[in-house]
């Protein structure tokens, strides 16, 4: 019946809703450890005449207030690369997903944006793995994702880094 062969074709063009991925629904440690990191994960303390900011307050961005934690790359005196933040946390074994409230904040420059990315670093890893990358460009809070089910139920490093933008 021809009829049915459309609605069926119809039908099977609809994609299947995505299965539900637990996220890491707890807030993180209030305690990290923060510094600059170069695009070759050499890793230094945050020196304040670079220009580099890392600390816990409230930002507004888009007209809307939210707290956490505040960073600015560096970008005087020669110094380069990102303001990274550095989290150790367990993570369940069903906890695969993180999310995050980026922003960029209103006071500031429009800029060629921030570049921020989550990275994770297991024991057995050499380096961190960038596992999530978004461009901000515009004063307002967005949404970053990771998918961390390659580490459900393991102790990680998990990475918060702000970079400058492209240009």
């Amino acid at each position: 019946d021809y009829e049915a062969a459309v609605l069926a074709e119809k039908n099977a063009a609809i994609p299947a809703p995505p299965p539900k991925v637990p996220v890491l629904s707890r807030p993180l440690p209030r305690q990290c450890k923060s510094g600059i990191v170069s695009d070759d994960w050499k890793f230094s303390e945050i020196d304040r005449k670079s220009g580099a900011v890392s600390v816990m307050s409230s930002r507004q961005c888009g007209n809307v207030s939210k707290r956490g934690i505040i960073t600015h790359p560096p970008f005087k005196n020669g110094v380069t690369g990102s303001v990274y933040s550095r989290f150790r946390i367990s993570l369940a074994p069903d906890e695969c997903r993180f999310t995050a409230s980026v922003g960029k904040g209103d006071a500031s420059t429009p800029g060629d944006g921030i570049f921020y990315k989550v990275a994770v670093k297991a024991a057995k890893d050499a380096l961190p793995k960038v596992v999530s990358e978004l461009n901000v460009t515009k004063h307002g809070w967005c949404t970053i994702e990771a998918d961390l089910s390659p580490w459900a139920g393991r102790a990680i490093e998990l990475y918060l880094i702000a970079a400058p933008g492209a240009n």
